[in-house]
């Protein structure tokens, strides 16, 4: 299986996995939805974080000449990413999501970005020697 869907997988996992434990424990943002509801929000939360991280990263890393993004980056942005794909779920089926708006759905894609960092280091699928902050190039 080629790297980046592994990744890809390992968010959808998680992503399930707590969309679950939210609504099971009625902890906001998801209710607690059918199987088939639950896994098909994954996967468009999944699908809407990887479009979003994917461009604002590159808005991001492009003009800054990030070369490696170490693990601060990445965090923001997968948090960022992870919020408003979940707001343009909310807005495109309400009944599958609670929470109401961008700023809402922060705190479950922060807890989600850091579960992927764990599932991530936990399969082996992390690089080793990653720094905590983005390293630059040097100017030419």
């Amino acid at each position: 299986m080629p790297r980046p869907l592994i990744g890809v997988s390992i968010i959808f996992v998680v992503t399930a996995i707590l969309i679950f434990i939210c609504g099971f424990f009625s902890l906001g943002t998801f209710p607690l939805l059918p199987a088939v509801s639950l896994l098909l929000t994954a996967l468009l939360v999944t699908g809407l974080a990887w479009l979003i991280y994917s461009v604002v990263g590159v808005a991001v890393c492009l003009p800054l000449r990030v070369e490696r993004p170490g693990l601060a980056l990445p965090t923001v942005l997968g948090t960022v990413a992870g919020a408003g794909a979940i707001a343009i779920t909310g807005w495109l089926f309400p009944t599958v999501v609670t929470s109401q708006g961008w700023l809402a759905a922060v705190p479950f894609a922060f807890v989600n970005t850091i579960a992927v960092w764990g599932a991530a280091y936990a399969t082996g699928y992390l690089k080793t020697g990653l720094t905590f902050w983005p390293v630059r190039r040097k100017p030419d």
